[in-house]
C-alpha cells in the first residue's frame, strides 16, 4: 500500500481532528475547540501546519509544527519550526514513517532549525543522533529534554 506525506489542506483538517481524538487524546483541546486549532495551525493560505501521512487514504501518521514567523514575519530569514503533536498509529505497519513525516516537513518548511521540548519514551528513540540535545528541568516532570536540528 502506498504512503502519501504532505501539509495538511484544508479539506483535510476534519481527518487530523478525528486523528487527535482517536489517537492523541480523546477530547483534547484541538478537538474541541476548533478557534484555538484555527488559531494555532490555520495558515493564511488556508493550509494547516500539520505534516499527514495517509495510507490507503487513512491517516497513519501526523506531525504538528508552530514556525517562529508566524507570529514575527521578521524571523522569516531565520525561522525556527517547534515540533508539536509527533504520532504514529500503532497499527500503521510503515517502519520510519515517523522519520518519513520530519523530513518532508524539513524539505517543505524554510527554517534555521527544527525543535522540540518535552520528547517523551515513545519520541527519544526516534532521535537517537540529534546534533544539540539539552537535558532541562520542567515544572511537570523531573527531567525534559530540549532537542533541535539546524541546517
Amino acid at each position: 500500500m502506498a504512503v502519501t506525506i504532505d501539509r495538511c489542506a484544508e479539506r483535510e483538517i476534519g481527518d487530523v481532528v478525528r486523528f487527535l481524538d482517536e489517537y492523541w487524546e480523546r477530547g483534547h483541546a484541538l478537538v474541541v475547540n476548533r478557534r484555538l486549532l484555527d488559531w494555532q495551525y490555520r495558515n493564511p493560505d488556508g493550509s494547516y501546519s500539520f505534516i499527514v501521512a495517509r495510507a490507503g487514504g487513512e491517516v497513519a501518521g501526523l506531525l504538528g509544527y508552530i514556525c517562529t514567523r508566524r507570529y514575527d514575519p521578521a524571523l522569516a530569514s531565520d525561522n525556527v519550526v517547534w515540533l508539536t503533536t509527533w504520532k504514529v498509529r500503532d497499527d500503521a505497519g510503515f517502519a520510519g514513517l515517523g522519520i518519513a513525516m520530519l523530513q518532508r516537513l524539513s524539505a517543505l518548511e524554510p527554517h534555521v532549525a527544527i525543535g522540540a521540548v518535552g520528547f517523551n519514551v515513545a519520541t527519544r528513540p526516534t532521535i537517537p543522533t540529534a546534533p544539540t540535545s539539552c537535558p532541562i528541568t520542567s515544572s511537570r516532570s523531573s527531567a525534559a529534554t530540549c532537542v533541535c536540528f539546524s541546517r
